[in-house]
């Protein structure tokens, strides 16, 4: 039993230090431009598969590829959203629909590039490290500290700085801070970029655990999606206590009962909370 309380806390903490990456980006649009970005499991893929070009196929060494792979699908997202979500973004349906679009016209350009056979990259961090007498890949024990690093860096990021300053402004009051000389079109394009980013930071550090294709992104979407609502739409401190929650729940359900309930567990979270208590643990708001 110690095992499995000792597996449960280890995985749970990277699992939800994962969820957290992944999620953080779209709490961020949503909270900042009230955008619900279908896409975003599709920047998950694509970070992987961009890496996975660059240092298998392309030869790059490991830290050149991890942050050519950042960039690409940081100028993919401020693509996006400059020629197709911001001349609709008045329209959330409309958003919603070239977003999921969007998210399969990548899958189908990685299927007809690379194919549909999975592919693999291989570890940046070799070896394994042990927590509470539970092993772990040091590849996954990595993302604790992504975690813990792209955490300091957001706060400070939107507590010091003053671009940081005006996307608060703009996640408050966009007509406001348009008024006050702040462009609400920079700010956007800033939170897609940083989106992408966290969401790419993610996805390359765990890829070498899993094998990559061209649908992997959007079964992280459900956990992802369940984790906004739970959190509450658009609060970071929400969406951080939500992925713990539901990283613990997951890996517990998984060891103690099957591997094959895990995903379902997501599910279940986002149609108890949307009936419970809508609004999340913390409301709405950056």
């Amino acid at each position: 039993m110690d095992e499995v309380i000792s597996a449960i806390l280890v995985y749970g903490t990277l699992w939800g230090a994962t969820y957290s990456l992944l999620a953080l980006g779209l709490t961020l649009i949503y909270g900042v431009g009230k955008i619900v970005n279908l896409a975003h499991g599709a920047f998950i893929m694509l970070s992987a598969y961009f890496f996975y070009y660059f240092l298998v196929l392309g030869g790059v060494n490991y830290v050149a590829s991890f942050l050519l792979a950042i960039l690409c699908v940081i100028a993919l997202a401020v693509l996006m959203y400059v020629l197709a979500i911001h001349p609709i973004r008045q329209s959330e349906m409309s958003v919603l629909t070239i977003t999921f679009g969007l998210g399969l016209v990548f899958q189908y350009v990685i299927l007809l590039t690379f194919g549909p056979l999975s592919k693999s990259v291989p570890y940046i961090f070799s070896g394994t490290m042990t927590f509470l007498g539970t092993t772990v890949e040091t590849q996954f024990a990595s993302v604790i500290i992504a975690f813990v690093i792209s955490c300091a860096l957001l706060s400070l990021f939107l507590s010091r700085f003053k671009v940081g300053k005006a996307v608060r402004a703009v996640a408050q009051d966009g007509e406001a801070a348009e008024a006050f000389g702040i462009s609400t079109f920079r700010i956007y394009i800033l939170t897609m970029g940083i989106a992408a980013a966290l969401a790419g930071v993610a996805s390359v550090l765990v890829a070498p655990t899993y094998a990559l294709f061209p649908g992997m992104g959007w079964e992280p979407m459900v956990t992802v999606f369940a984790i906004l609502i739970f959190g509450g739409l658009g609060s970071i401190k929400g969406t951080i206590l939500a992925s713990f929650i539901l990283g613990y729940t997951r890996n517990a359900v998984s060891l103690v009962f099957s591997p094959a309930y895990g995903p379902v567990v997501a599910l279940v979270v986002l149609i108890a909370v949307i009936l419970v208590r809508p609004s999340g643990i913390f409301g709405r708001g950056v």
